[in-house]
């Protein structure tokens, strides 16, 4: 396993937190007292998965000079599309924290879906297997511990 910077990933993973960066700064007041998994052990999974998900991408891609011409790179834009979507209907509904759950397109939990399919695309665009794994493992963990 060759450990190289990805900075394709990066930008993928910048674009990705830039919304979280806002949220951050001005956080809704309606955030119910009772945050994260119950579970212990899923809790601890979501983390430990997310940094090696994040690392492999970053610093394990195979693949340094992929395609624009691919399939996953329009899967990258789809997912990444709809994930804007979601924070600008977050931030025009007042930025209330129900609306960060609300279904989309009759999906559940799309704000966790949706940057996971994004970086699942990411992984195959840059030919990084585990990191595919590690991301499905990431979204499990993480849309359980949002249930």
């Amino acid at each position: 396993m060759q450990i190289n910077f990805s900075w394709r990933a990066a930008v993928i993973f910048v674009l990705a937190m830039l919304p979280n960066a806002i949220y951050f700064i001005a956080p809704p007041n309606d955030i119910p007292k009772t945050l994260g998994s119950k579970v212990k052990i899923v809790e601890f999974i979501e983390n430990i998965s997310r940094i090696i998900a994040f690392a492999l991408l970053l610093f394990v891609a195979k693949n340094q000079n992929p395609s624009l011409k691919s399939a996953w790179v329009i899967g990258i834009i789809i997912f990444m599309g709809l994930y804007y979507i979601l924070w600008i209907r977050y931030f025009i509904g007042g930025s209330s924290y129900a609306l960060l759950g609300k279904n989309f397109l009759g999906i559940p939990s799309p704000m966790a879906i949706f940057p996971i399919c994004c970086f699942i695309c990411a992984s195959f665009w840059l030919n990084c297997l585990p990191a595919v794994i590690a991301f499905v493992i990431f979204g499990i963990a993480h849309i359980i511990s949002l249930i």
